[in-house]
């Protein structure tokens, strides 16, 4: 009973799992992903 699925897998796979999430379009990686750069106007 107290076996829990990250118990049960490898870091190698959580690793991979993470990458994976943060990697493709989804609300996970809109929340961690840096705000986007504004365009700066150039000064003379």
């Amino acid at each position: 009973m107290g076996d829990g699925i990250l118990q049960r897998r490898s870091w190698r796979w959580f690793q991979a799992r993470v990458f994976g999430l943060l990697s493709s379009e989804t609300r996970l990686h809109r929340h961690f992903a840096p705000p986007p750069d504004k365009k700066q106007k150039f000064r003379r």
